[in-house]
């Protein structure tokens, strides 16, 4: 068990190879883990909750580092749980920004663990314009991703590049329900605005209650090729899913999605128009402000 009151990355674990992180209780801390560089790591059963301080940055598990090549390959996060304030103090403020932030670095595998209650988000992935080894190979399955404060509760970033990232069964809720005030802030559950996207996944799972949308794809420069298929996209503030991406760029492959009680539709493009759209349910309806998806079948209500 760790505790105290650490005001830097205290446990900076700089490069580690073949090693395992085990059966510890975090408490009362800044941040947790930075593992800048690796091979063959596994984090696996921790507890770190109750967050302290007030730095800017501060984030439970850091993995990577901008613009420095190959920062490894292969960590494994197992059956682990971050939540920045206790379910005790439910209605405090979180000192928690961010729960995992991933940088410029190859094969982490994250599984049936949560994390929750960041003041900004649960889950970055960032690439970083000076990287010459982008974020790639990523899984996450049966994952929580549960309420932030001022944004995506998951959000995939940056100047540079990310491919290969998969989300297979995970729980993304509550992005911007923590303290947040009506008419303010309104953050997705999973906001996907990298300047360049190889290639991505989502498959089961459900994106329910945030205050913007449920999945919002973003790209003014290029392609957003994503297979978003068999999601759940319930309750949430603006559309369920919004894809603003340029005419004649890649867009997504939507399918089996089913879709309730949006704040305002099911679907929204702007001027995406290389979609494949089938055999989903929008209750919520769809709404294209410019071009119709290229193949658009087999949708209902």
């Amino acid at each position: 068990m760790l505790r105290g009151y650490g005001t830097t990355f205290g446990n900076d674990l700089g490069s580690m190879s073949k090693g395992r992180i085990i059966d510890l209780e975090i408490i009362n801390q800044v941040n947790g883990f930075w593992i800048n560089k690796y091979e063959k790591v596994w984090i696996e059963r921790v507890n770190m909750v109750s967050f302290v301080g007030n730095l800017s940055n501060s984030t439970a598990i850091k993995i990577g580092q901008p613009g420095s090549g190959n920062n490894g390959s292969d960590l494994h996060i197992n059956d682990t749980s971050i939540y920045s304030i206790p379910t005790s103090a439910a209605g405090s403020t979180p000192k928690l920004n961010y729960g995992v932030w991933i940088e410029d670095t190859d094969a982490v595998f994250m599984s049936d663990s949560e994390v929750g209650g960041a003041l900004k988000s649960n889950l970055v992935i960032k690439g970083s314009s000076m990287a010459n080894h982008w974020p790639q190979n990523h899984f996450f399955s049966n994952v929580i991703f549960d309420a932030t404060v001022n944004e995506a509760s998951v959000h995939i970033t940056g100047e540079g590049r990310a491919d290969r990232l998969y989300f297979t069964g995970c729980w993304i809720a509550s992005a911007g329900r923590m303290q947040q005030s009506e008419g303010t802030l309104k953050p997705d559950g999973m906001l996907i605005d990298i300047n360049d996207l190889g290639g991505m996944g989502i498959t089961g799972g459900t994106v329910y209650n945030a205050s913007g949308s449920g999945i919002h794809i973003y790209s003014s420069l290029g392609s957003a090729p994503i297979a978003i298929s068999g999601v759940q996209i319930l309750n949430n503030g603006n559309d369920g899913i919004t894809v603003n991406v340029p005419v004649n760029a890649l867009g997504p492959v939507i399918t089996g999605v089913d879709e309730m009680n949006s704040g305002r539709y099911g679907l929204q493009t702007s001027n995406a128009n290389r979609m494949v759209v089938t055999g989903n349910r929008f209750v919520s309806g769809y709404h294209f402000n410019q071009h119709q998806p290229q193949v658009f079948a087999n949708n209902g209500y």
